[in-house]
């Protein structure tokens, strides 16, 4: 599939790059995570009015989802700190990713939406 990334689509996919290198021994699920986003709701990614915030979210999803975050992991100040956003704000748009992406879409294929 050939994706015609926007100025955001190419803004959070770095970051998530840039964190993984430095963070997570390279692992693509991040850039995954961004991609099935971008499949299923491209106007998130696209209308985001603070992308840090989205890759600091799918980020924080991608650690909670390993057990990497929390006490003597990468806690969301850790992630805050990184991308320049509050940890409370990562818990909400982390809240908002994992709808989007596993709630939201498995009832919509449920449902034949």
């Amino acid at each position: 599939m050939i994706i015609d990334t926007t100025d955001n689509y190419k803004t959070i996919e770095h970051q998530l790059r840039k964190y993984s290198f430095e963070f997570l021994k390279v692992s693509d699920i991040p850039l995954v995570m961004l991609l099935e986003l971008y499949e299923i709701y491209p106007q998130i990614i696209e209308n985001a009015q603070k992308p840090n915030l989205l890759a600091a979210a799918i980020i924080y999803i991608f650690l909670k989802n390993n057990n990497m975050n929390g006490r003597g992991g990468i806690t969301a100040k850790d992630v805050g700190k990184y991308f320049d956003v509050k940890p409370a704000a990562i818990s909400s748009k982390a809240s908002d990713v994992e709808f989007w992406l596993y709630d939201n879409h498995e009832y919509a294929l449920e449902s034949g939406v």
